[in-house]
């Protein structure tokens, strides 16, 4: 079995700065730029002659725009995971680093963004996000191809 992992292309909030997490719909599409970048993964895996037999997906919307471009060669479905989704961020999703300084000056910056966020109020735990990995490793769908 090969797994192909593919990270989503630019969105908007990318060329902005914000960061994302899992701000929901229609928050955060790919930009020009990001469906270029989904449009020439797609063609490199015609070239190469990928054709796969599944595709999981984040149901958030810069995975699903990502997965729809890089898919139309295929004729398969996309499935959505949740547990495949950017771990939640709390209060800082959304905002760009001059704006948790501004509405949140209690925050470290510097000091979260090497951590990730984690520590911040609402963000996901560490257990919670090892948690949704495990699913996904032990996941039937994935242990059965």
């Amino acid at each position: 079995m090969k797994l192909f992992f593919v990270r989503h292309g630019e969105t908007l909030a990318n060329a902005e700065g914000r960061i994302q997490s899992q701000v929901p719909p229609p928050a955060f599409g790919l930009s020009p730029a990001g469906r270029q970048q989904a449009e020439e993964l797609r063609e490199r895996f015609e070239r190469e002659g990928l054709k796969p037999t599944h595709l999981y997906c984040s149901p958030l919307r810069r995975t699903q725009e990502t997965a729809e471009i890089i898919s139309r060669s295929w004729s398969l479905p996309i499935t959505y995971w949740d547990d495949l989704m950017e771990h939640g961020l709390g209060i800082v999703s959304g905002l760009t680093v001059g704006e948790i300084r501004e509405k949140h000056p209690e925050i470290d910056v510097e000091s979260e963004e090497a951590r990730g966020f984690s520590g911040v109020e609402g963000a996901e735990a560490d257990d919670v996000i090892a948690t949704c990995t495990q699913r996904v490793i032990d996941n039937p769908d994935l242990t059965n191809l």
